[in-house]
């Protein structure tokens, strides 16, 4: 295989190790930016070289970013993976491509409320929202919209360690907001829709779609659904979700990778949730359904974006294929042990077994590329074994 020139990837996230396998295979010699110890993603063949350079929010970064360009020849493309990578080459001027989305882009979709504000201004519907900075605030406002809602961070980070809280009744804000988390100056409190989560991983040149992919989420990591996704099955695209995809990229003239998502409502209608401009955690679903968002991202970047997507049928990829990620399964199930009774454990463990067997494909296991995933699974039994010493 002919190399086609050097990437370099930075940011070690949970979808670092598909993008170093995808950019790999087609054909691209490899770097991975670490910033400590080596993670998982380095012990993929398809990884060739390591860069170990300062914390991304330190000022040497850039430096060191710039000076190993300099000394380094074939390097034709550097790749952002994570909202912090992102968010920090955005922000960097590099002498070659940077396969990310721009600043302005940046900012207008990692503040979830502009992000909404700008899909409402091209006529895509978004929950009624409110903004709080307090404990007291927060009171107000569930109180106000009416539970159920929906607690989310304005920018991403976890909240007291989830991704989002649905709210129920007002005891569960009693529950789990007694402190007002750390790390966040606001939170939104969201009505709560009902309909499925109907979401996208996409990339998009110069505001036009060139790559499209859609899955449905049988089960996330958090038992009510509102965590990371653990299985995923590959579904024909909706015509009314992938307009949303376009009317948005179309009004922030989007180029880069992205993942949409919206609440589907009963009559089918869309209404916009979040964008976040980065691969998603699960992106290496996609690749061997036929939709290789990393490879085209690149490409794009490098000026050789594929034809755009003039309608949702232009999409072509596997339908009804399912993935299973093993270890965000077993990780979920460890970090939520003490909130479940027995017979739920079992039944998680059951269904982590079922969706295994009968999993088309695996998130991180490769027969050709066991390594990542032994060093996974290994430092998973660690994790497990420091859980049962504890309880002696």
């Amino acid at each position: 295989m002919n190399i086609r020139g050097s990437v370099l990837i930075v940011g070690n996230h949970a979808e670092t190790l598909a993008v170093v396998r995808s950019l790999g295979a087609a054909g691209f010699r490899v770097i991975v930016g670490v910033q400590h110890d080596n993670g998982i993603e380095t012990r993929s063949r398809y990884c060739h070289e390591i860069w170990k350079h300062p914390n991304l929010t330190d000022q040497a970064f850039s430096e060191e970013l710039v000076d190993f360009l300099k000394r380094r020849s074939g390097i034709v493309c550097v790749l952002p993976v994570g909202v912090d990578a992102v968010a920090c080459l955005a922000k960097t001027g590099l002498p070659i491509p940077v396969a990310g989305v721009s600043c302005e882009v940046f900012e207008a979709c990692s503040d979830k409320i502009k992000a909404q504000n700008l899909a409402e201004t091209t006529g895509i519907r978004a929950p009624y929202s409110r903004v709080v900075t307090s404990l007291d605030e927060l009171e107000q406002a569930t109180r106000g919209i009416g539970f159920p809602v929906i607690i989310k961070a304005v920018r991403e980070g976890p909240i007291h360690g989830r991704k989002a809280f649905l709210l129920l009744q007002e005891s569960d804000l009693l529950s789990h907001f007694q402190t007002w988390p750390q790390g966040h100056e606001q939170l939104i409190v969201q009505e709560y829709l009902t309909g499925p989560v109907a979401a996208c991983d996409f990339v998009a040149h110069l505001g036009d779609v060139v790559a499209y992919y859609e899955s449905d989420v049988p089960r996330t990591d958090m038992p009510d659904g509102s965590g990371v996704a653990v299985e995923f099955l590959s579904r024909i695209p909706r015509t009314a979700l992938f307009e949303v995809v376009q009317a948005f990229t179309k009004a922030l003239d989007y180029s880069g990778p992205g993942c949409l998502q919206c609440i589907e409502l009963e009559n089918g209608e869309m209404v916009f949730l979040e964008n976040n401009p980065r691969f998603s955690a699960g992106v290496g679903e996609s690749i061997p359904a036929g939709v290789d968002i990393p490879r085209i991202t690149v490409e794009a970047a490098l000026g050789q974006p594929p034809g755009k997507l003039e309608k949702a049928s232009d999409a072509s990829y596997l339908f009804g294929r399912r993935v299973h990620w093993l270890e965000r399964d077993l990780t979920g199930l460890i970090a939520r042990r003490r909130e479940l009774k027995g017979a739920e454990i079992v039944s998680w463990l059951r269904m982590t077994f079922l969706a295994w067997i009968r999993a088309d494909g695996h998130m991180n296991w490769r027969w050709k590329d066991p390594a990542p995933a032994l060093g996974m699974l290994r430092r998973l039994a660690g994790r497990l074994s420091a859980r049962f010493s504890d309880h002696r």
